[in-house]
């Protein structure tokens, strides 16, 4: 999570693919120790700022988010809202099983 924050708010991410394990109210995220931490949505949205930037990205220089989770429409949201321009993630509110997400994502990214 603080390198995810640290990347973000200096601006030097411009896209991000996150895959793992999510709820509808959280990312579950490594900390510093490798252990779990887990993100709410509420704490994503602060990260995030909220708020458009210039030239068609965010504020924080994101230009792509691709959230790759169970739930992660919430998530999404967040990056939405804080001006990414292209977020791409499950709209289903359920889980998502692993080889629908690994065969998705191969196919978007070839």
């Amino acid at each position: 999570t603080d390198r995810l924050r640290t990347l973000v708010t200096l601006g030097r991410c411009a896209g991000l693919h996150y895959s793992g394990h999510g709820d509808p109210h959280f990312l579950t995220m490594e900390d510093g120790r490798g252990l779990t931490h887990f993100v709410r949505t509420q704490t994503l949205a602060k990260l995030l700022g909220g708020g458009s930037g210039a030239a068609g990205g965010s504020a924080l220089g994101l230009r792509f988010v691709f959230v790759s989770a169970c739930f992660s429409q919430a998530a999404a949201s967040c990056f939405v809202d804080a001006g990414v321009p292209a977020v791409v993630a499950v709209t289903h509110s359920g889980r998502l099983s692993d080889g629908a997400a690994h065969t998705f994502t191969r196919a978007f990214y070839l």
